[in-house]
């Protein structure tokens, strides 16, 4: 069978790889072609691709602004701008995005041009539906293998700085080997001298010399004693000579992320699963599960504000206490998606109305979200407990500053300079607690470093940089601008997605920005909020190929009545509605 402008189009699936509840990969279509470019979508979707289609060129590049995609489809000659324009346009905002061309007026100059341009592939109509589907599972594969690599390349990376620990801690420790061995035989010469000096008047001696033999044998006998306690030393030193070559620091738990992560958040199901499962209708929450949550979120915010107020006071803190927590979090079913929704209804204010430090919520909102971007990452059990502790302690640095710094609406220079000093005081002091915790110290001293080296204080790019402090230097980012400050109104979840993916997008690396835009752009599964209608609406499901457009069930009409068995209404299929804001629980009351 083969596809062109004028073919009847079959839309039966072409099982070349397992359906799975996340989309196989995100790709925009660009064709002027109606009938092909809806073809074309149904037999993709059906495979389970998340799709858009637009048919103008121009649409395509304002739609690359909002989302990020994997893979773009485009007609080689369209109005206005041709296929390897639109190619250039798009990689020049985003360098790994692949493009595969499509045209009925081929030629050899068109495809080493397309070619020697960045496209993928290059495909002439009238073409063959499993011609285009490989050359798309291929690439897709491509993009796969380079994540993992990367992921590989990190991981080296990080044995590296392991290796090279463990090679500055044997130094050292050799050094003081070396030190006390010299003190032993500096203790052993003047012992020799100590027993001579006996030795040499008994020799002399011509009469009696029991008193000089008597003090001889009482120093031989001290010395003796002495000797042995040093030989022992000795045999110590040895063991530790031994040790030091199996003396390596721990590093963090590092379970390697799904090879997946670059195309889809989330995890594919199991090889057989054959139907997607759409996310279940919230359900109300158990007053048993409320109050576990409850208390992981005091706990965050109780463990934080003590290390700051201990690092103020020089009180000893343990670090251990974030890690016992950590632990109690991610073995909860549901925790991270239920602390989530907390934190994203944060008011900022405890029962008494009372300001709660901005440094700590911060701090409690940053271990939420890195948890939960780390969750769609496809991060295990263990990875994840490391990215939680890293977010609780990675502004730990503020507390070295002025207190009044932080709650500033506007910096002045010597403001910024005074801010960008704190993930080196935040090493500084975290390097305290030993090498089983100085994974973290590069956490904090590496979380404002940025992709394209603008950030600070080493200018640090790429995979210089830690995979988790690039995760936590993205979510303090959407932290920071969905927290309400003086004179600036706090940004809804999806707003902040876009304002990180249409500034910041060259600060964060793709696949972090995709999971982003995935995990933290839409509110959870039984969030309450309002539509641009003035309806207040319950999210009952999420869309992972749309997560700006859940389904949502109406719960108060625009003047405040309840509706009772109200329909869901899907977003995706209602252009016109799109949520607004949010609702919190003090803004409705039944009746």
């Amino acid at each position: 069978m083969s596809l062109s402008e004028s073919t009847e189009f079959s839309s039966k699936p072409v099982n070349t790889m397992s359906e799975s509840p996340s989309p196989k990969g995100h790709i925009l279509l660009v064709d002027d072609t109606t009938s092909l470019l809806n073809a074309l979508t149904e037999f993709l979707t059906d495979q389970g691709y998340a799709v858009d289609a637009v048919a103008l060129p121009q649409e395509a590049l304002s739609l690359s602004e909002e989302k990020i995609y994997d893979l773009v489809v485009t007609d080689y000659r369209m109005p206005g701008l041709s296929g390897l324009d639109l190619m250039s346009r798009l990689k020049e905002s985003n360098p790994e995005v692949e493009v595969i061309m499509i045209t009925g007026y081929g030629s050899k100059e068109s495809v080493l041009e397309a070619l020697q341009l960045g496209a993928y592939d290059y495909i002439e109509k009238p073409f063959d539906t499993i011609e285009l589907l490989k050359s798309i599972v291929n690439c897709l594969d491509t993009i796969r293998l380079r994540t993992r690599i990367d992921h590989l390349v990190q991981d080296l990376r990080s044995q590296q700085l392991q290796l090279e620990r463990a090679v500055d801690h044997q130094g050292q420790k050799m050094d003081d080997v070396a030190s006390r061995l010299q003190d032993l035989a500096a203790y052993i010469q003047q012992s020799n001298q100590r027993l001579l000096k006996d030795v040499v008047p008994c020799r002399k001696r011509s009469g009696s010399y029991l008193t000089d033999i008597a003090r001889l044998v009482t120093t031989t006998g001290r010395e003796t004693r002495a000797l042995s306690t040093r030989v022992t030393e000795l045999e110590d030193l040895a063991d530790e000579i031994t040790d030091v070559h199996r003396d390596v620091p721990p590093d963090p738990p590092r379970p390697k992320a799904a090879a997946n992560a670059a195309i889809s958040p989330r995890q594919e199901e199991p090889e057989g699963q054959q139907e997607q499962t759409p996310a279940a209708e919230a359900d109300p929450i158990d007053p048993a599960a409320e109050r576990i949550i409850d208390g992981f979120y005091a706990g965050m915010q109780r463990f934080v504000g003590d290390l700051m107020a201990g690092v103020e006071s020089s009180t000893p803190v343990r670090i251990g206490d974030a890690e016992d927590l950590m632990e109690q979090v991610v073995k909860t079913d549901n925790a991270i998606e239920q602390l989530y929704r907390r934190a994203i209804y944060s008011s900022f204010e405890n029962e008494d109305g009372e300001t709660i430090s901005a440094v700590v919520s911060h701090s409690v909102h940053v271990a939420i979200y890195a948890l939960k971007l780390g969750e769609g990452l496809g991060y295990e059990r263990e990875r994840l407990v490391s990215l939680g502790i890293a977010g609780l302690l990675h502004d730990v640095g503020m507390a070295f500053l002025p207190s009044e710094l932080y709650a500033k609406d506007r910096f002045e220079e010597d403001d910024l300079a005074k801010l960008r000093e704190h993930p080196a005081k935040g090493h500084q002091y975290l390097q305290a607690f030993g090498e089983s915790w100085s994974w973290i110290a590069q956490v904090v001293l590496q979380e404002h470093e940025r992709e394209d080296g603008s950030g600070y204080p080493s200018g640090l790019r790429g995979k210089q940089i830690m995979e988790e402090a690039r995760i936590i230097g993205i979510v303090d980012t959407y932290a920071g601008i969905t927290r309400a400050r003086p004179g600036r109104r706090r940004l809804l979840p999806l707003e902040a997605v876009k304002e990180i993916t249409q500034t910041y997008r060259d600060k964060f690396s793709r696949p972090i920005l995709r999971a982003l835009l995935h995990e933290l752009s839409a509110f959870p599964i039984g969030s309450i909020v309002r539509l641009n209608s003035g309806t207040v609406v319950q999210v009952v499901r999420t869309d992972a190929a749309h997560p700006l457009r859940p389904v949502v069930k109406p719960v108060y009409d625009a003047e405040g009545t309840p509706i009772v068995d109200g329909e869901p209404i899907p977003l995706r299929g209602n252009p016109i509605l799109h949520i607004s804001g949010a609702v919190y629980q003090n803004e409705i009351s039944p009746g």
